[in-house]
């Protein structure tokens, strides 16, 4: 099928951006890089649990007093001087005037305050935009949205992102004989397992698949559901196509056919804005066809790299 594969890519091309909120983005792929708008953490914070000082205003082993306990979310109510230090949880901010935090595991609370080991100057302090620069490219267009990224990118302060949108797919069985299932089926009609099995693996290579009833095997109604969807669609999926009957119906949509090593076809292009998949009779085979045809042909519509 590598050749419908090729054919039919080279008719394809990226949906155009759309922004989108942030979850929402996720499977998409960026339109366009991005940068930090701010610079992360915007204060300088504690890295560990323990307690703030100005290492000048110390001197090691010294008994220092406890003047305020900072959790993180809350500011130091008091000044930090001589011969104090200030509690703080991790992330806390550094109260005004500090510059070290000792880690609680260096210290040693006594009757009427807390001894602190000698530690370098800056330790387990986080400074502004140590994380994250303002202006820091953070991710790159054509990369995917997945679950670190979208991480960080909120992290930054991002909530929403330009990307390329999950394909819309109509999926559709063309057969008299198919009807939906749970309906009566008579000698004669089988319940349509075609597009359910179609509008799952348009779901699993990242489209949003929207199904239909069958219609009938007449060529002007096909037509007439394609065209009166093709408008609003980025991709059309017709199930059931009968290798006899592809010649037919790839002429009267304008499309291209093309017969495959296990004796059926797949009828592919595009009309209007919409691309056309055209996929076999039988469920082993659409299995087949659309496992190879459906990621490349999403793939590229949400603007991933397709060789």
């Amino acid at each position: 099928m590598s050749s419908a594969r090729s054919a039919l890519l080279a008719d394809v091309k990226a949906l155009e951006p759309i922004a989108l909120p942030l979850l929402d983005s996720q499977g998409c792929v960026l339109a366009q890089d991005v940068v930090a708008p701010a610079d992360v953490p915007a204060f300088a914070t504690a890295e560990c649990a323990g307690f703030a000082i100005r290492v000048d205003d110390h001197e090691p082993g010294e008994v220092l007093r406890v003047i305020d306990d900072v959790p993180a979310g809350f500011r130091a109510s008091e000044a930090l001087i001589p011969g104090t230090c200030i509690a703080v949880t991790r992330g806390a901010p550094i109260p005004d005037g500090a510059d070290t935090v000792v880690a609680v595991a260096h210290s040693r609370r006594i009757e009427g305050g807390v001894i602190l080991e000698a530690v370098p100057h800056g330790s387990c302090v986080i400074g502004v935009g140590a994380l994250i620069g303002i202006g820091e490219k953070l991710a790159r267009a054509g990369q995917l949205l997945d679950p670190p990224l979208i991480g960080t990118l909120a992290r930054a302060g991002i909530r929403s992102v330009e990307v390329h949108p999950r394909p819309r797919v109509l999926v559709v069985t063309v057969g008299t004989e198919y009807v939906e299932p749970g309906v009566p089926t008579p000698t004669g009609l089988v319940a349509d397992h075609l597009s359910f099995l179609a509008a799952a693996l348009v779901t699993e290579a990242g489209g949003t698949a929207f199904r239909i009833p069958p219609v009938l095997d007449d060529l002007a109604e096909v037509e007439a559901v394609v065209d009166d969807n093709a408008h609003r669609s980025d991709l059309i999926v017709l199930c059931g196509v009968d290798p006899a009957d592809a010649p037919a119906v790839a002429d009267a949509l304008s499309l291209t056919w093309t017969a495959t090593d296990d004796g059926h076809v797949v009828v592919h292009g595009v009309r209007e804005r919409a691309a056309i998949l055209g996929f076999a009779d039988d469920p082993a085979a659409l299995h087949i066809q659309a496992r190879e045809l459906l990621p490349a042909v999403l793939g590229r519509l949400m603007g991933r790299e397709q060789s």
